[in-house]
């Protein structure tokens, strides 16, 4: 009796051992969604992303192209906040899925990893993850925020894409906190991508500046160079501005050249920073750590 327990209770570990060692990250993810409450308007989003997932446990190709278009959050810590994915691979899902009649969209979220908001200047790396993450930088940037690009099927509204992201990040989280998650918005596959309003007052600005400068040099070269229009029209002379550009007036005051450079090379390096510091750069903390030195060295 005592060797038939001890053989059931070794039968047991190893089925224990074995259903563990067989878990994987897209089981947790599967049973993260299954977890969730889904209304009837989210049924066909969860059926295609299940067979999605169902798929990428049997390494299907297009069902692997698509879960390896997206990407878990590296480098928060060093201050990457971007964790894009691959916007192309994505949309082109579509492509190489046959039959299947999966439409894939990418969509961009902002992930909140805490709520806390801590004044201290330094974070203790032996506390914990949220404690830390909660701290700003010296420049005041906020680690806990990340923007993160996902892959999910088109007939996926926000309020499923939430879901689907909760699912994917408590596969690996990085915090005990519950994430805040906003949906930016999706690109869907075969859509093609419309200008916004801005981009084409941009774009028409930008125009009426060269025509307007363009128009200006020939006008000048041609008109009576003492009526007011053409006054006014020097003012944007391309030729005129050039050989201005270097060119010393006589009632200067050459010490404020030194302070015109040092406001333009000011001017240019914050810039640089602000740009940096909002982009998409690996290792950001060191970035700005170079960017705080180098402005103590120059001023």
């Amino acid at each position: 009796m005592k060797i038939l327990c001890v053989i059931l209770i070794y039968a047991l570990f190893l089925t224990l051992a074995e259903n563990v060692q067989g878990t994987s990250q897209v089981d947790l993810v599967i049973q993260g969604l299954k977890n969730q409450e889904w209304s009837a308007k989210e049924s066909e989003c969860f059926k295609q992303t299940m067979f999605i997932l169902d798929n990428v446990k049997n390494y299907t190709v297009w069902a692997m192209w698509i879960w390896n278009s997206m990407q878990y959050p590296v480098g928060t810590f060093l201050g990457t906040r971007y964790n894009l994915g691959h916007y192309d691979q994505c949309l082109q899902a579509l492509d190489i899925a046959g039959d299947l009649k999966i439409e894939m969209q990418y969509c961009l979220a902002d992930i909140q990893l805490t709520s806390q908001r801590l004044k201290k200047e330094t974070g203790d790396v032996m506390g914990a993850t949220e404690t830390y993450l909660a701290i700003p930088t010296k420049m005041k940037r906020d680690l806990s925020k990340i923007i993160s690009g996902t892959c999910v099927p088109s007939v996926c509204k926000p309020r499923s894409v939430v879901k689907i992201l909760n699912a994917l990040y408590k596969v690996n989280p990085i915090t005990p906190a519950e994430l805040t998650i906003a949906i930016n918005h999706c690109d869907a596959a075969g859509v093609t991508k419309e200008f916004s309003t801005g981009f084409f007052v941009y774009v028409t600005f930008i125009l009426a500046l060269v025509s307007t400068a363009v128009i200006s040099t020939f006008y000048v070269q041609r008109a009576n160079p003492k009526s007011t229009i053409t006054q006014m029209a020097s003012s944007f002379c391309l030729k005129r501005n050039w050989s201005t550009l270097t060119k010393r007036s006589t009632d200067e005051i050459s010490q404020m050249n030194v302070f015109k450079v040092l406001i333009a090379v000011g001017a240019v390096f914050l810039h640089g920073v602000y740009f940096r510091a909002n982009g998409p750069v690996s290792n950001m903390n060191d970035l700005e750590q170079a960017s705080i030195h180098t402005y103590y060295y120059l001023y």
